[in-house]
């Protein structure tokens, strides 16, 4: 249930473009949607660019002598960025929301989204929850996750609803990306995440996305021009200190051309250790190709509170920047997946882990990441084929934000090791420390991230190091509330269903 709005009337100009393809009868729902708001924007801008039809000409002339509407108008059609953003040009509000020509706000949302922004002013941007119009009735909700640094870097997954403060979008030149075109929603937002500004969420469904025969996110297939957009966002993305460091590929997961992604290079890896834990003196190899870490050690450490103060101990005798904990029984990790945890700790400086998940040799995850859901811990990837063509089209299967990390396979940063270590209690046992990290994480405000190509192979699985979800919960009960956020605050919806990057 929302909550009740206040009385600060937050001013919002609703932008909106019409073209010479557009629907009038569509448009008029979507007119009849802003006249319903129970709190009216500051202004409704709607461009006409290019030829329209008489029809769609008429309608808004009426809207525009009825006070709904300003109507700007262009000889020449823009496209999309260039028309949003001559809208943006000609805004007179505090904030802005663009709303599709086609698609529906509730009644209630400019009255939440002013809401919002004056409730926490320091906040430029934010975005909601959505759902999908097929034949009038609302289906498929989306209930997004908290804003996820880690996802967004990787994937499109907020658009539409997209409110921001109009002079930091000025600024920061939106709406300006010919690159970007079909993917304007997640550009707008990686300048404003590049600038510092991390946006809100609110967790409520304004926005009715409407699929029909015409439209092009009705198609369900990718064109040049989704593609060519859904680089140009990752190339916006490596900009910066690392640029020269990534590339952008194939998502090696799934069908060959349905994703990219941003793939870390082996040169100038950061200092890592690679750190075994067995219960014994003899150590298996790792089976990793090339040379990608500074040096690798072994501590023989049981599960329980001796082995934890030996793993201190040799977290403590090292020197390199990251230490990479790996059980003796996984083997055959690639360095594809090693370069991107790296990755991850390079463009979120919050990351402070960065959990892999095991397979066995027949393909199916044994042990992932976990989340707190619904009162208890769960590995959403465990039971799973971790590979296959449909892989890709699930959310759990993108780089995102979890509460613990897999204690076999895992890399931290080595500071942040020996600050949970020195914080930990006398009698937390090695096998729970999975836990104890992701609890300190969610303390100090820091971020346990989870790359699914970062995998290896698990030979005996009765000898993994850290407990399975279904015993994390005495860690708990033994040492004190987690105060873990839970999913989906954490990173991850609660429907970990398909997605795709959503371009226009």
């Amino acid at each position: 249930m929302a909550k009740a709005p206040t009385d600060r009337n937050t001013p919002i100009s609703v932008i909106t473009t019409v073209y010479t393809k557009t629907n009038v009868a569509l448009f008029l729902e979507t007119a009849k949607s802003i006249k319903a708001q129970t709190v009216t924007p500051h202004e409704w801008l709607v461009l006409s660019h290019g030829a329209i039809s008489d029809d769609l000409s008429t309608a808004l002339e009426r809207l525009r002598d009825e006070g709904v509407l300003r109507w700007l108008t262009l000889d020449e059609n823009l496209g999309i960025q260039g028309g949003l953003r001559y809208c943006l040009e000609q805004a007179t509000g505090e904030f802005v929301l663009s709303l599709d020509a086609d698609d529906l706000l509730t009644p209630d949302a400019i009255a939440l989204l002013s809401d919002a922004a004056a409730v926490s002013p320091e906040t430029l941007a934010f975005y909601s929850d959505e759902d999908i119009l097929v034949d009038d009735v609302p289906v498929h909700p989306f209930y997004r996750p908290a804003f996820d640094p880690v996802h967004f870097f990787s994937h499109s997954y907020i658009w539409h609803c997209i409110l921001f403060h109009r002079a930091t979008a000025l600024e920061l030149d939106v709406y300006t990306n010919a690159q970007t075109e079909y993917a304007q929603d997640w550009d707008l937002l990686i300048r404003f995440v590049r600038a510092g500004h991390e946006p809100g969420h609110i967790p409520e469904v304004l926005y009715h996305w409407r699929h029909h025969q015409s439209s092009l996110s009705n198609s369900g297939s990718l064109f040049d021009g989704s593609v060519r957009s859904v680089k140009g966002c990752l190339d916006a993305i490596r900009l910066g200190d690392y640029a020269d460091l990534l590339s952008i590929e194939e998502y090696p997961i799934g069908p060959p051309a349905s994703d990219f992604y941003l793939r870390r290079s082996a040169s100038h890896v950061p200092p890592c250790l690679l750190l075994t834990m067995s219960d014994s003196e003899d150590v298996h190899s790792a089976g990793i190709e090339g040379d990608i870490f500074s040096r690798s050690a072994h501590v023989q450490a049981d599960r329980g509170t001796k082995g934890l103060h030996a793993l201190k101990e040799a977290i403590e005798d090292s020197r390199e920047a990251l230490v990479c904990l790996r059980n003796d029984t996984v083997t055959d990790f690639e360095q594809l997946g090693i370069l991107q945890a790296f990755k991850h700790l390079e463009l979120v400086p919050s990351v402070q882990v960065v959990s892999g998940m095991l397979s066995s040799k027949l393909g199916t995850v044994v042990h992932g990441p976990v989340v707190r859901l619904d009162g208890r811990f769960s590995d959403l990837s465990a039971g799973r084929p971790a590979i296959g063509n449909n892989a890709h089209m699930f959310n759990i299967w993108k780089p995102h934000c979890v509460d613990l990390p897999c204690l076999d396979l895992m890399i931290a940063r080595r500071e942040f090791l020996l600050d949970a270590l020195a914080a930990a209690p006398a009698n937390l046992a090695l096998r729970s420390l999975a836990w104890w990290l992701g609890r300190t994480a969610c303390r100090t405000r820091q971020r346990v991230a989870f790359e699914p190509l970062f995998m290896g192979f698990v030979t005996d699985e009765t000898k993994l190091t850290g407990d399975p979800p279904t015993s994390l919960l005495r860690s708990e009960a033994a040492f004190g509330p987690s105060d873990l956020h839970g999913s989906p605050p954490r990173g991850l919806s609660r429907i970990a269903g398909m997605s795709v990057h959503h371009t226009r």
